[in-house]
């Protein structure tokens, strides 16, 4: 990302959308962001055709984490495999939006991963389980 910085990403319900939204400290634009212009970095889509949702988004500084729940396997080889019916996940994107890693969370029950932070390297997600796993 050289001299632009990962201000912040959102994730759009549904089909889940990743945008980062950068900042450049040498464009002034004057418009309210101390001197600095907003702009598209990057986005990508990530899941199934069947049903997923985003619900968590969190950055590190060089990687963006995202966390939701998906009903189907989705992407090249996971960490964990889905399991069955609803599964949580976790997604880990560089810093030019690739993703790098992605799991899933749960057992053959409803699974949720509904909040993500990264402190200190260490990735925390808080969600919801029916399963035991």
């Amino acid at each position: 990302m050289s001299a632009k910085k990962v201000l912040e990403a959102v994730v759009f319900m549904c089909m889940i959308q990743i945008i980062c939204i950068g900042l450049d400290s040498d464009i002034a634009s004057g418009d309210g962001f101390d001197g600095a212009l907003r702009y598209l970095d990057w986005n990508t889509f990530q899941g199934s055709s069947n049903q997923d949702e985003g619900f968590g988004v969190a950055a590190n500084g060089t990687s963006i984490y995202s966390c939701g729940w998906s009903r189907s396997n989705w992407g090249n080889s996971p960490v964990r495999s889905y399991s069955g019916d609803y599964d949580g996940y976790v997604v880990k994107h560089d810093g030019d939006g690739n993703r790098v890693a992605h799991t899933f969370l749960g057992g053959t029950g409803t699974d949720r991963a509904w909040d993500i932070e990264v402190v200190d390297g260490y990735v925390y997600v808080a969600g919801y389980s029916e399963a035991t796993w």
